[in-house]
């Protein structure tokens, strides 16, 4: 409910949840978006004047934007026929006059919201932890979540780099029993290896020149909380044998320190690595592999739930707009349709910065394609490049598969057929690269010719 009056606030919220409503209130606007974007409401109470010199009949479209399956229903002590019609113009569902008896509007609340079903995945959202989506593969981490929670076995989540890692650990934390005790997350490859080590384990006074006093390590400070390690392929083979010692004998030793000190720390790794090949590559020890991995939960790429990405722009707009103070509507079902369609290399984090440029430049409410993939039109070096081609009535395999033909294409030629090089600049292993290559029959001996003839033609 949003109304500028503290009492009828009050009145009303004290009624509606004595007849069985939850009910959240609010004097304005700017309020009213951001529990939208939190949460899902069946419906909004809303009064018709919050301001002096305007109608809210203006916001109805507004709060649309942000949540389409909420029902909109105006309040007002002065309600006239035109007015009524033009708020159901607008979107409003209901109209309801102030000094009716209140039974009367609970009745017609009840009447409106009664076949209201909480399909929007807010609501699934808000009691998932903030991990939106309502695909098979958003179900199934779910439900991991809920059979690893209360056990305190090392996790290892795996996933390409944007698809949130780090909210899954934040919700396997959240949900377990130790959701009362700290959440430390640390990224192993943002740390310079010669610090990484007191990071993690902490040291004792005198344990090198700056070591003025003792300090934790954050294995000390997560005790008895979680303890996230991300991008633990970039550990540094010295720190993986300490790390796989303080696993197996949950112990730590601080350096420069005599003795161990106990730990209750529950442990989650996440990586975008594929760490079955760096062990086979000598970069990873297998002995930690396996004990890192005794409960595996797979993160899927957004390609792979394509049904995500509505209920992901929907989520992102409403924040958005209330953030930016915007009106920006849902994309209309074409754009939807190509948003479906982009494979999204970089993920829920690409989609959402996607949409963040949108809102900000959107015209007449709306969302553009071309401001949609602004930046990746300008980092193509050809128009016939560009992802937008890819959106079209095809299926979303067919488009996901000329988009990686393509992206093999263009990585070949930039390594002059150097499949190592391929591999260093795109981050995909080489066993990987060569089968993709395999599958998209490329030949990489043409692209080493192409790329020699263009620099012979150079030279002369």
């Amino acid at each position: 409910m949003v109304d500028d009056d503290p009492i009828i606030r009050e009145l009303y919220s004290t009624t509606l949840k004595s007849a069985g409503f939850f009910v959240s209130t609010t004097a304005n606007t700017a309020d009213a978006a951001k529990l939208l974007t939190e949460r899902h409401y069946d419906g909004l109470l809303l009064d018709l004047f919050l301001y002096p010199n305007r109608s809210s009949l203006e916001d109805i479209e507004f709060f649309l934007g942000i949540s389409p399956k909420t029902k909109i229903m105006i309040l007002t002590a002065n309600a006239s026929i035109p007015t009524a019609v033009e708020a159901m113009r607008r979107g409003a569902t209901g109209f309801f006059l102030k000094n009716q008896d209140l039974s009367k509007i609970i009745d017609g609340l009840q009447s409106l919201l009664i076949d209201t079903q909480p399909t929007s995945t807010k609501l699934e959202s808000s009691n998932s932890y903030g991990i939106i989506g309502c695909s098979k593969a958003i179900h199934s981490v779910l439900s991991a979540i809920d059979k690893f929670k209360d056990v305190d076995s090392t996790v290892l989540i795996t996933g390409e780099s944007g698809t949130g890692k780090e909210l899954v650990a934040r919700a396997l934390h959240t949900a377990s029993h130790r959701s009362k005790e700290p959440f430390f997350a640390v990224n192993c490859g943002a740390i310079p290896e010669n610090l990484l080590e007191s990071e993690l384990f902490g040291y004792r006074r005198g344990a090198f020149t700056d070591a003025k006093t003792d300090k934790k390590g954050i294995f000390e400070l997560a005790s008895s909380g979680t303890l996230l390690l991300d991008e633990i392929g970039e550990l540094p083979l010295s720190l993986q044998v300490k790390l796989l010692r303080a696993l197996q004998e949950k112990e730590v030793r601080p350096l420069g320190g005599d003795r161990a000190i106990p730990i209750d720390t529950r442990l989650i790794a996440a990586t975008n690595r594929d760490l079955i090949e760096e062990c086979e590559q000598g970069r990873f020890r297998e002995d930690l592999f396996y004990r890192l991995s005794v409960l595996n939960l797979r993160i899927p790429p957004l390609r792979e739930r394509p049904d995500d990405i509505p209920v992901l722009v929907e989520h992102f707009l409403g924040r958005f707009n209330a953030k930016f103070n915007r009106q920006v509507l849902l994309p209309k079902p074409d754009v939807m349709a190509h948003l479906k369609a982009y494979p999204w290399p970089g993920n829920i984090r690409e989609l959402q910065n996607a949409l963040e440029r949108s809102v900000v430049l959107a015209q007449n409410q709306e969302i553009d394609l071309d401001t949609l993939f602004e930046s990746n039109r300008e980092s193509s070096h050809h128009a016939d490049d560009n992802y937008l081609p890819l959106f079209s009535d095809t299926k979303y395999d067919k488009a996901h598969s000329s988009f990686e033909k393509k992206y093999l294409v263009g990585l070949l030629k930039s390594a002059q057929g150097n499949v190592c090089q391929a591999s260093r600049v795109s981050g995909i292993h080489r066993p990987q690269l060569y089968r993709l290559i395999k599958r998209h029959s490329l030949d990489v001996e043409n692209f080493k010719y192409e790329k020699t003839e263009s620099s012979e033609l150079r030279a002369n």
